[in-house]
Order: structure tokens, then C-alpha cells, then sequence
């Protein structure tokens, strides 16, 4: 008697749980929406600028630069996924006036201080940016990042480091393929964009 008292209230209690589950992925998805159509709103003024840096000959570029490079922290967050995408896609010319705009921004700077931080994805992504902006100074610290506890970082690391090409990375790869924490030959599989955190 007390089992089938228990199965009852067992199954009067899992469609509440669905409904509270529901409601969380709903919630969920609300807020993302919410904060994507934030960020849209907050570089839209400056984005149609950056459209025209990509598409500007060399000798209109520090014009648009001046334009975008002062741009507030919460816009350049906002702003920032989008360059950092297309520093891979657009043509060589282009993708120098990426670089400069980031290092007005102080952002190589600030992406190396990054790969110090407790979280990963931030440790990632900062490592994915330098990877993308082939930034040399940051060969030692990448390095550092392929004996890095979460394997998605030591992957991102080391497909950074393969971007950058510095020479003084060679030993590190090649000794991160045996010990504890290794990074695949082959890089494992790919993560296109490491979640936010």
C-alpha cells in the first residue's frame, strides 16, 4: 500500500516537474534572445563603421579607426565576437586594420592578463583571440596554457600557438603530446566559438 502511495504521488509530481522544467528552458531561451538583441543594438552605431574599415583603402583606414577605437567597454563587448570572427575571413589588408583596431583597444593586452583567469572559457577565448591576431608576444604564455586542467583550453592553446607560428613554440607542442594532460595530434574536435561565460 505505502509503494503504490508513493508510485501515486511519483507521477502527480512529474508533470509539475516538466511544467518547471519548461518554463526554465523557456526562460532560458527569453533571456539569450534578450541579450543578443542587446548587444546588436549596442554596436550597431559603430558596426556600419567597421563595415567600412574592412571595405577602406590603407590610406583611409586610421580615420575609421579614430571612429570605432574609442568606443565605450559595453559596445566593444558587444562588438568584439564580430571582429574577432571575421579576423579569419576577410582578406590580408583587412584583417591588418582588425589588428590595429584591437591593439588601439589594448585588447591583446588585456587577452593575455585573461588566460591567468580561474575560468576556462575565458581562459579559452582569450587564447583564441591571440591565436586569431597571430599576436608573438604571447608564444610563453600560450605555451604555459598547453599543460592548462580543461582540454579544450590546451586545444585552443595550441591551435593558437600553430596560428602565431613562432618558432619557440616547437618544443612545447611536441612535449605537450606525452605527460598527464596532452593535446591530440590532431587537435581533437573543434570547438567554433567557446560559450560565454
Amino acid at each position: 500500500m505505502i509503494h503504490l502511495g508513493f508510485v501515486t504521488q511519483a507521477l502527480l509530481f512529474l508533470p509539475g516537474l516538466g511544467l518547471v522544467l519548461s518554463l526554465l528552458i523557456t526562460g532560458t531561451r527569453l533571456v539569450r534572445t534578450y541579450r543578443q538583441g542587446r548587444r546588436r543594438r549596442l554596436a550597431a552605431p559603430v558596426r556600419a563603421v567597421l563595415l567600412e574599415l574592412l571595405c577602406a583603402p590603407e590610406d583611409e583606414q586610421s580615420e575609421l579607426l579614430d571612429r570605432i577605437a574609442p568606443a565605450d567597454k559595453r559596445t566593444w563587448k558587444a562588438l568584439e565576437p564580430t571582429v574577432a570572427a571575421m579576423l579569419g575571413k576577410v582578406s590580408e589588408r583587412a584583417r591588418t586594420a582588425l589588428v590595429l583596431l584591437y591593439e588601439r583597444r589594448g585588447s591583446p593586452a588585456d587577452a593575455v592578463a585573461r588566460l591567468r583567469s580561474r575560468s576556462a572559457a575565458r581562459r579559452g577565448r582569450a587564447a583564441q583571440v591571440l591565436g586569431r591576431l597571430r599576436h608573438r608576444p604571447a608564444t610563453e604564455s600560450l605555451c604555459r596554457l598547453l599543460d592548462d586542467r580543461d582540454r579544450e583550453v590546451r586545444l585552443t592553446a595550441a591551435r593558437a600557438l600553430g596560428h602565431i607560428g613562432d618558432p619557440v613554440a616547437v618544443p612545447h607542442l611536441l612535449e605537450s603530446l606525452h605527460g598527464k594532460r596532452t593535446v591530440p595530434p590532431r587537435g581533437g574536435h573543434r570547438r567554433a566559438d567557446l560559450p560565454r561565460p
